[in-house]
């Protein structure tokens, strides 16, 4: 993710670990910038992230993520206007409310106190566990209900091809599988990035089939499925 520190919080007891507050990244351009806070926020730990690019500073919340209008999520800052930051982390005249809020607040000077958490409130509803959850929640009901498909599955069955799913892009993700890999494999119909392409009932089975003789086994088992 392109990671170059973090500021942690340590437990009085080194053998309890540290607790990251907020990332500090590099990036090339707005569109890595994104990406690194999509990778971020995966990962669901730290609360802030900031992010350099040649002449940009983000501020990003590492608990939630818009794919949509990623932009307008953030605050975008540029590098000449850090000189406008106060010198002094408690100076009552701030030169710029917005830039020492977002920026000067997330020095450590300010963390290690409890005036940052009083003046900073942070939503948990978007982080990836949560917003996860309740799409797969979602979308169970729709399977179930029988909604938009050609046939109602029962629970078992939805949480089985839901999970196969998630197993399958558990794997890309981790680059386990990737377009070369399918292609060598036959899979010519499945493509892992482009969203608008569609899955064929045969082509996904086939998939799936593939991944059992590999991995020896189903993970997921969608044996209940009425039709495949």
């Amino acid at each position: 993710m392109a990671l170059v520190g973090a500021f942690c919080l340590r437990a009085p007891d080194s053998n309890a670990g540290s607790t990251p507050l907020v990332y500090v990244s590099l990036a090339e351009d707005s569109f890595a910038a994104q990406e690194i806070n999509r990778r971020v926020w995966s990962q669901g730990i730290a609360p802030y992230l900031l992010i350099v690019t040649g002449d940009q500073i983000y501020v990003c919340h590492g608990f939630s993520y818009a794919h949509t209008d990623w932009i307008k999520t953030v605050h975008q800052y540029d590098l000449s206007q850090l000189q406008e930051l106060p010198d002094e982390s408690l100076q009552s005249m701030r030169p710029n409310e917005d830039i020492a809020h977002n920026l000067w607040d997330l020095r450590a000077v300010k963390l290690r106190t409890s005036l940052f958490w009083r003046d900073h409130s942070i939503d948990v509803d978007g982080r990836v566990d949560r917003r996860l959850l309740k799409s797969l929640n979602a979308l169970s009901t729709i399977l179930i209900a029988g909604q938009g498909v050609s046939t109602a599955l029962s629970p078992g069955a939805a949480n089985g091809l839901i999970g196969r799913f998630l197993y399958v892009f558990f794997l890309a993700d981790r680059r386990i599988i990737d377009e070369t890999w399918l292609a060598t494999r036959g899979h010519d119909d499945i493509a892992l990035h482009d969203q608008t392409c569609e899955w064929t009932t045969l082509s996904t089975f086939k998939l799936f089939d593939d991944l059992d003789s590999i991995f020896n086994g189903s993970v997921f088992s969608t044996k209940c499925c009425a039709s495949r």
